[in-house]
């Protein structure tokens, strides 16, 4: 089991009494997650385009953007195109839009002037946000345990089964950088910065409140039941109450958003061993849809990984933000989609690479994860029978 270091929870800005490095000292000291994140990508992309390239429409059409990269626009892209373009426009998709929470389109629209498709620059920029948080995972991951640790920790999140979702236009980039920020920033006592950055993540995803009693943990821990040091998280429901507010303005209805989700997508109130006995025993067994196998595995993967990050006796706010990131989505009834939720808990993978120090847990990592990874690509994009 690795050891947390006895000098720092997160990592220094620069080691004592060592300058901080010139930009060919950063690219030396990023150099292992840089190099990760490059290689991971490219395979992530040549992937989509096989998928995209198998399920083209006419089969006759020659080399194309759509040809070989059409995956990017599907699935939840759909949605955030339309949020990017529109705004919440109750007229279309049924108002259904205002389910997906709103930072992500923003980040996205500016990118609608430059020439091409939309997609392609959607997926550029959530491309760029996954290398900027690997190279902070690592990081703080660094300060917190070894070399062999940030690395195993970058490496696996980098080639896990859903990582292509880093490389689409999906929220999943953004949210995990921001939730990386608020942690590190709060940690070096700048509160006002760190809120603000976890109200960003709450505009992000749902799941962004999750930072709220996480924080106000590590503000406990810290500074006791005074009131002042916790003024700076109620920036993080604010914002999610002025995002309700505006859809409330929008739309004509303040809760746009759980209905949103109730009608589109057959989302209403769960707890976690319940959803998942009845995902198994009438999605599985009853119906035979075995793809919401798949999804109650990777519930049960999570909760195992969590399992072992308590084991490990990791920061109660970390334990804290990753549990709620595993019960959060389930109160929703549904388990579609806990891969990709659960890929943004980063002390899971903290708990992974913790038992990738056995060898045979690393070559098993190393070997399955990319097989995995492309089978899931395929059953996505060309079989059309897995959601992401």
């Amino acid at each position: 089991m690795a050891r947390v270091t006895s000098t720092a929870v997160e990592p220094p800005a620069a080691p004592a009494g060592v300058p901080e490095p010139a930009s060919t000292g950063w690219l030396a000291a990023y150099r292992y997650p840089l190099t990760v994140f490059a290689l991971s990508r490219v395979g992530v992309y040549l992937l989509l385009a096989a998928a995209s390239w198998t399920s083209r429409i006419p089969r006759e059409s020659g080399i194309s953007w759509h040809g070989l990269f059409g995956a990017l626009g599907q699935w939840d892209v759909v949605w955030y195109r339309w949020i990017a373009d529109h705004g919440y426009d109750p007229a279309i998709g049924h108002g259904n839009s205002a389910a997906f929470f709103p930072l992500y389109p923003l980040a996205w629209r500016p990118f609608s002037v430059l020439p091409g498709p939309m997609e392609l620059w959607g997926s550029l920029l959530s491309t760029a946000l996954f290398g900027t948080a690997l190279c902070l995972l690592y990081r703080i991951t660094l300060g917190r345990y070894d070399e062999a640790m940030a690395r195993r920790t970058v490496l696996y999140l980098s080639i896990f089964p859903l990582a292509f979702v880093f490389s689409i236009p999906y929220a999943e980039s953004l949210f995990l950088l921001l939730a990386l920020g608020a942690f590190a920033l709060t940690w070096y006592g700048r509160r006002w910065e760190g809120a603000a950055v976890g109200a960003l993540a709450v505009l992000a995803r749902p799941v962004g409140i999750a930072l709220l009693p996480a924080l106000a943990w590590r503000t406990y821990r810290r500074e006791g039941l005074r009131v002042r040091p916790y003024l700076p998280l109620l920036l993080l429901p604010l914002a999610e109450l002025a995002f309700f507010a505006y859809l409330g303005w929008r739309t004509g209805d303040v809760l746009a958003n759980v209905h949103a989700q109730e009608r589109g997508w057959e989302r209403g109130v769960g707890i976690l061993p319940y959803v998942l006995g009845y995902t198994i025993w009438h999605d599985v067994i009853e119906a035979g849809h075995l793809r919401f196998l798949v999804h109650a595995g990777f519930t049960l993967f999570w909760c195992g990984l969590f399992y072992q990050a308590w084991r490990m006796r990791i920061a109660a706010e970390y334990l804290i933000f990753a549990a709620l990131l595993i019960l959060l989505p389930t109160t929703g009834g549904l388990l579609v989609s806990m891969g990709r939720f659960g890929m943004v808990a980063f002390p899971l993978f903290w708990a992974l690479a913790d038992l990738g120090a056995d060898e045979r847990v690393d070559t098993l990592v190393k070997t399955a994860f990319p097989m995995l990874l492309a089978a899931l690509v395929v059953i996505t994009y060309s079989a059309h029978t897995f959601t992401p």
